[in-house]
């Protein structure tokens, strides 16, 4: 504290809880508390979000939380916690903290197989069945309880849970913003439906769950999506303008114009704004979200219930939870995290989304910021050519317009 000519006259310290951990307050001040702690070296003040100067009273850098339209006081990206650290929580924290996710890991790890396989356990369900049970501040949220638990006779319990925290948290007035609805009408996101405000909500709440965070990830995924799904408006394979062209009858013929001798089904056609193609993959990604059983009570096939409810989600589970082993670095979205936000690693990602068309000594050259030229559809590295990624030249003005609009 100091006196009216700046003196530093009493000097103490709070726990983030309001505790006195230095000195002892001997006058009424409502504004001692703060959770702050002060960094001598570079005389600033740090509030747990970001560092404050004392000389100018202003953060020295944003909150990434960009707040929500419906609670105008946390628009201001330099007031942490809408300065009332007791009453509102950092949005930017995750119910699964970094301990539990590694014990999650090892004991799913550990789990046998056959115990798995009897009680149908997966990875991506027990997961989010945990971060349910936490978002529900239930008693039996723990790694050894979702790793026990019996998906195959009591997964509608587990749904159940699920379901009830999703509408909890559709509630909360925290919501972290990537992407704008502006960005997206820039863009030229075509599949913008219903309330604007409770679109773009669901459409960053689907980035967040997927760790789809950074500039460039999302720029690239934006860029992707764009291209395979004409900026959300064909959603499913063989789509124009939003118009089913395919059908049974001509599917035959179809196929094996764009992939010679592909066994692919009409059935299991591409669907998602990232096409997932296959009975195998679908199945996979529907058994993740846990909604592998619903598809009967909407009375739709796998395709079109996909299409209608989770075009997004379909996508940012391809980019953030496939593509493991081949990138050698995690996933699409590690990937990109990993490398950078640059044309040549977009080109590296769309072979891995659009099929293997180059080796990966030529990729591993560009990734590595080698020399490469691209001449008559061809990726030229050294003496070597490889076949673009299909229709590159509209991939790659997608992600010029996604690099203008989200990557800077």
């Amino acid at each position: 504290m100091t006196n009216e000519e700046g003196q530093v006259y009493q000097s103490y310290r709070y726990s983030v809880t309001g505790e006195i951990t230095f000195g002892a307050p001997q006058y009424e001040n409502e504004y001692t508390y703060n959770g702050e702690s002060y960094n001598p070296n570079i005389e600033s003040q740090y509030l747990r979000a970001r560092y404050y100067c004392v000389v100018t009273a202003t953060f020295l850098t944003e909150d990434s939380y960009l707040g929500n339209q419906t609670e105008p006081l946390t628009l201001n990206r330099y007031n942490y916690c809408v300065s009332s650290y007791l009453n509102y929580t950092d949005p930017s924290g995750k119910w699964i903290y970094e301990k539990e996710q590694n014990e999650f890991g090892v004991k799913y790890i550990q789990t046998p197989a056959n115990e798995k396989q009897n009680r149908k356990i997966d990875f991506y369900i027990a997961k989010t069945f945990l971060s349910a049970l936490h978002e529900l501040n239930s008693p039996q949220a723990s790694v050894d309880y979702v790793l026990s638990f019996d998906y195959k006779h009591d997964m509608p319990y587990a749904k159940s849970i699920m379901l009830k925290a999703y509408k909890q948290n559709s509630s909360y007035a925290c919501e972290i913003f990537h992407v704008s609805i502006e960005q997206l009408e820039e863009f030229g996101w075509k599949a913008i439906t219903g309330d604007k405000q409770n679109y773009i909500i669901k459409f960053n709440r689907t980035l967040n769950q997927y760790g789809i965070t950074s500039k460039a990830s999302i720029t690239m995924l934006m860029a992707t999506m764009a291209h395979e799904s004409n900026f959300g408006q064909d959603n499913i394979e063989g789509m124009q303008n939003g118009k089913e062209l395919l059908t049974k009858d001509n599917w035959k013929s179809y196929i094996k114009d764009v992939a010679g001798n592909s066994n692919l089904e009409f059935d299991d056609r591409g669907v998602g704004y990232i096409q997932l193609t296959g009975k195998q993959t679908q199945e996979n990604f529907l058994k993740a979200i846990g909604r592998d059983c619903d598809m009967v009570n909407f009375g739709m096939d796998k395709v079109h219930y996909i299409a209608k409810y989770y075009s997004l989600e379909a996508a940012a589970w391809f980019w953030a939870t496939t593509n493991v082993v081949k990138t050698g670095m995690g996933s699409l979205n590690d990937y990109v995290n990993v490398n950078g936000n640059s044309e040549a690693i977009f080109l590296i990602t769309q072979y891995y989304v659009n099929g293997f068309t180059a080796t990966d000594k030529d990729l591993a050259t560009i990734r590595l910021g080698g020399e490469y030229k691209i001449k008559n559809d061809q990726l030229i590295v050294g003496n070597n050519s490889n076949p673009l990624p299909k229709n590159w030249r509209d991939r790659s003005e997608k992600y010029d317009k996604a690099y203008e609009i989200f990557g800077k």
